[in-house]
């Protein structure tokens, strides 16, 4: 549950006084304050005017988490990949990047939709087609790959969206000059046969493959 309150304004204020931001994190914490959690978790993982304490960081990402706060998964899939105060679980790792990635954190399809005005069922249609094939590319291309693997490859596609913010919208209009033209790549793109994309796997790391998902698309 989000609270309309500026705790970086808060934070600010506080920068001389940190018992003080401690104690408000706290208290702002107790009342389910999604973001406070967050940056109270943030206070004892740096072990600021406060022991550090794994598993008060943990609790409190946990709880960050249900209050839907997505930069608290994006940190406890960190936590889990690097094993720092806690077990290290690849498994967990990749379902929470999995999890962004689902929950709309890789913007790719959005920001390629935004480069063209197609008429709303047009656009509609192609969100409809690639969210249905796009579990199914995903399930290709990490079956039988080691778990350390699947998750730098579900690492990736959680912070696609990140590193496609830096994308020209003009430069993508001069390559698709017609609604068309991306449709019918978007298209090819999911109809690969499986074996041609194990194939491409073996030749590419994950990174450039989605460097290249982007170029397709």
């Amino acid at each position: 549950m989000t609270y309309d309150i500026d705790l970086k304004e808060v934070y600010d204020k506080l920068l001389n006084n940190q018992k003080k931001a401690v104690n408000l994190y706290q208290k702002a914490s107790n009342l389910e304050h999604n973001v406070a959690q967050y940056k109270f978790a943030y206070i004892y993982k740096e072990g600021r005017d406060v022991d550090r304490d794994n598993e008060k960081i943990f609790n409190l990402l946990k709880k960050s988490i249900e209050g839907e706060y997505l930069n608290a998964k994006d940190n406890l899939a960190l936590l889990y990949k690097t094993g720092e105060g806690i077990k290290r679980y690849y498994g967990k790792a990749s379902q929470l990047y999995r999890e962004l990635y689902n929950e709309g954190c890789s913007n790719a399809l959005d920001i390629v939709l935004e480069c063209y005005d197609p008429d709303d069922d047009v656009k509609f249609e192609i969100k409809e087609f690639t969210e249905k094939q796009a579990s199914k590319v995903v399930n290709t291309l990490i079956n039988g790959m080691s778990d350390s693997a699947q998750l730098e490859f579900n690492e990736t596609i959680a912070e696609l969206g990140k590193e496609l913010v830096k994308v020209s919208p003009i430069e993508v209009i001069e390559n698709y000059k017609t609604r068309e033209g991306i449709f019918k790549n978007v298209k090819n793109l999911f109809y690969r046969s499986a074996d041609e994309i194990r194939k491409l796997s073996l030749y590419l790391n994950i990174r450039s493959l989605f460097h290249k998902f982007i170029v397709i698309c």
